[in-house]
């Protein structure tokens, strides 16, 4: 009777009696800081191809939460989920290489990275690009481009001091323009 019951608890409630891991799974278990469960369920669902779950993965390696911190397994995590187009990953790819040695990259790789961090709305990389073209740094210099990047940044900045600071550049190369 009390397995009839706990069946029923189980099917009312939409589960199934061994509930298969979910990516919401991991993400309470990570913000709840339990993070050797995290790794543990985004482990299972990387490798079932989870894109999000990769780019989880390379996040706790890189900060070594959960596990053993290793730059080199979070590099391999993220460019995992960067190729799935992982917009969070292709940034974490792109800041790597330019903050550290441990992912030696040519600057066009480091500027295709950072293009698919803005085209996928990361606000710094939006902010960065518009840098990049307004000052003609690894791209040819291209205002009304820096212009726009900058007005991406300004509208997806949380923080409203970053606002701020992308909307007065936009405003600074609305004023190059101008002239």
């Amino acid at each position: 009777m009390r397995k009839a019951l706990a069946l029923l608890a189980v099917l009312i409630s939409g589960q199934s009696a061994h509930a298969a891991t979910t990516f919401g799974d991991a993400l309470a278990a990570y913000f709840l800081q339990n993070y050797d469960r995290a790794f543990s369920e985004w482990q299972e669902l990387a490798a079932q191809g989870d894109t999000p779950s990769k780019f989880y993965l390379g996040l706790l390696y890189e900060t070594g939460h959960g596990t053993q911190q290793d730059v080199a397994k979070a590099i391999d995590w993220y460019r995992q989920a960067a190729a799935a187009g992982h917009a969070e990953a292709a940034y974490r790819l792109a800041r790597l290489a330019r903050q550290t040695d441990s992912l030696p990259a040519t600057p066009e790789t480091v500027l295709a990275w950072i293009k698919q961090a803005a085209e996928g709305g990361i606000a710094d990389a939006q902010y960065e690009l518009g840098a990049f073209l307004a000052e003609g740094k690894l791209v040819a210099r291209d205002l009304p481009q820096a212009r726009d990047w900058f007005a991406a940044a300004a509208d997806s900045f949380s923080d409203p001091a970053k606002q701020r600071q992308a909307d007065q550049m936009r405003q600074m190369v609305e004023a190059r323009l101008d002239h």
